[in-house]
């Protein structure tokens, strides 16, 4: 990812989305389960995604370098921002 790529990201990838979890994931609002704390814990290894920007298999298959132990969303805020990781939109 060029500066320019990463300069052009939008702003709410390097967030947790609450409404469009919940949107796309209505078992966890139906269990009344923190969705954040969800996606933390269970979500990202269940295939889930934090926002519309991030799609965390995509960003796995695209880094087979990242440890797929870990939480690929948590690895790209703190590491692939800085290490200009690629990224996919998360599918709709």
């Amino acid at each position: 990812m060029t500066e320019q790529e990463t300069k052009a990201l939008p702003v709410g990838v390097r967030f947790f989305d609450r409404e469009w979890y919940l949107k796309q994931h209505p078992d966890v609002g139906q269990a009344g389960i923190d969705p954040s704390r969800h996606y933390m814990e269970k979500g990202w290894r269940e295939g889930r995604n934090p926002n519309p920007h991030f799609d965390g298999r995509a960003y796995l298959a695209a880094n087979p370098d990242v440890d797929p132990t870990m939480n690929p969303f948590e690895h790209f805020i703190f590491f692939g921002i800085a290490e200009r990781r690629r990224l996919k939109p998360a599918a709709k």
